[in-house]
């Protein structure tokens, strides 16, 4: 796609899904904030557009150079949870609809960054009623730091206006949906403490979907989270991103 179109894309999905959102968010926030200026949509475009452009694009194996659109490379995952083998669809669903915690558990190169920055690049496409929040937990600078204030941080870095109780509010409010990539990459000092905060965050703000992205590990202690174990491409997803490549698309590298 043309750099200009896409970008005209971009922007008007951004600004139906921010109107959609508006809906859902200021019925609450106006009514009851309003001298406290907590629209969400005050202070959170900035953040959406910058990652949606993130999300948008990945580097490839067979173009490092460049970056490459997600959405033709991509070809949709199947997962395992206990006996049952699931398409990626029927994940999402459970995620977003029945507001199952689910943690995403795969081999390095196996698409769990891929398939986390399509979530957040379909939550804006199909205006679902969710800001979506993605971060890389290899961006947390010290043990010392919470998940809570790093994401907060994270998103002043493009929306230096928006507030610590606009944030409070959005998950109370569970208008947020939150994708946390990288479980496996930081100490596991900091995963105890990690996981902890997380458990912690879905206890006290249920409506919020969360998902964590990890290499294969015991999640034993994670007592109200879905493990959903990626699995490898059968022979048709091969097929598939063969005939990509043959039209000269190249296979993501992303983890």
């Amino acid at each position: 796609m043309d750099k200009d179109l896409f970008t005209q894309e971009m922007d008007s999905n951004i600004t139906k899904f921010l109107i959609a959102m508006s809906k859902k968010a200021t019925k609450y926030c106006v009514a009851k904030y309003q001298n406290l200026e907590m629209k969400l949509n005050k202070g959170l475009p900035e953040y959406i557009k910058a990652n949606y452009q993130r999300c948008a694009d990945v580097r490839t194996l067979l173009e490092r150079d460049r970056p490459t659109k997600l959405d033709k490379i991509y070809e949709p995952l199947q997962f395992k949870i206990d006996d049952d083998i699931l398409k990626e669809d029927e994940v999402k669903s459970s995620i977003s609809t029945d507001l199952h915690r689910t943690i995403i558990s795969g081999y390095a190169g196996n698409g769990k960054t891929i398939f986390l920055k399509k979530i957040y690049k379909e939550l804006i496409d199909n205006q679902v009623n969710f800001y979506p929040i993605f971060f890389e937990l290899r961006n947390i600078s010290s043990g010392t730091q919470t998940l809570f204030d790093c994401i907060y941080e994270s998103i002043l870095t493009y929306s230096d206006s928006f507030t610590q109780e606009q944030f409070t509010y959005g998950l109370k409010k569970g208008l947020f949906y939150f994708l946390i990539d990288g479980l496996d990459e930081i100490t596991d000092p900091q995963q105890s403490n990690i996981q902890a905060e997380i458990i912690k965050l879905t206890l006290k703000y249920p409506d919020c979907p969360f998902v964590v992205t990890s290499r294969p590990n015991e999640f034993t202690t994670w007592e109200n989270f879905y493990v959903a174990h990626l699995l490898p491409f059968n022979y048709h997803q091969c097929q598939s991103l063969a005939k990509s490549l043959n039209k000269g698309l190249p296979l993501s590298g992303d983890g």
